[in-house]
């Protein structure tokens, strides 16, 4: 095992004791910050209460794709991630956030993942993570039973397979790939959009290792 530097052992521990701050962060005091529980987070909750009990949504349907809820329909991705942590924990405030807590945590480590599988670097790694970790706009969706943080994690951990299919060379991931891809299409309406593009553009870039090394036939 290489010894690293006492400086950099330093900026090691400092890096890992941030993000564990902000981990414990996006954990505490869920039920009390936000105030209130919004209309959108009790559609999450009672839906995937429901699919727990009962297979079907709030209005009957069996297995739906889609959620009807008060005057729109919400995506389906987040309700059935939703399922299990109101089976065990209970439908509850804490339940429904908690889900979002440990996807934005999920997505953080998939995040340092994915840096030092292209780079193979471990500080820079941790830096990218953490200054994830401290964005606003993600600690917010980390503590709100919201749909967005889904996106956010399936679009990393797709990155993530990218990554390791074009550095192992293996179609197993390229599959990953494509399902994270698909989730991530299906979890939030931005998706529609943002994923296409992000497919096709890494298809035309990396076309040769795709098609023309024998990676995948």
């Amino acid at each position: 095992m290489i010894k690293l530097p006492k400086y950099k052992q330093t900026i090691y521990i400092l890096l890992l004791t941030g993000l564990i701050l902000s981990f414990i962060f996006r954990i505490i005091f869920l039920t009390q910050s936000p105030p209130g529980f919004f209309s959108d987070e009790v559609s999450f909750g009672y839906n995937a209460f429901s699919i727990a009990e009962t297979g079907r949504d709030e209005h009957g349907v069996f297995m739906p794709v889609f959620f009807e809820a008060f005057g729109d329909y919400k995506n389906p991705v987040f309700v059935y991630i939703l399922v299990p942590f109101v089976k065990f924990l209970g439908l509850s405030i804490f339940s429904v956030r908690f889900t979002s807590a440990f996807l934005g945590i999920a997505s953080i480590l998939m995040f340092i993942a994915f840096l030092f599988t292209v780079s193979r670097d471990r500080n820079l790694s941790l830096v990218g993570g953490l200054i994830m970790s401290t964005m606003s706009w993600h600690f917010h969706f980390s503590r709100v039973g919201f749909e967005a943080i889904t996106f956010v994690f399936f679009i990393i951990l797709a990155m993530l397979f990218f990554a390791l299919f074009i550095r192992k060379k293996s179609s197993l991931f390229y599959l990953c790939f494509g399902i994270a891809s698909i989730l991530a299409f299906f979890s939030y309406s931005t998706g529609r959009l943002v994923v296409p593009i992000l497919v096709i553009t890494a298809i035309i870039i990396w076309w040769e290792k795709i098609f023309c090394d024998g990676i995948l036939f």
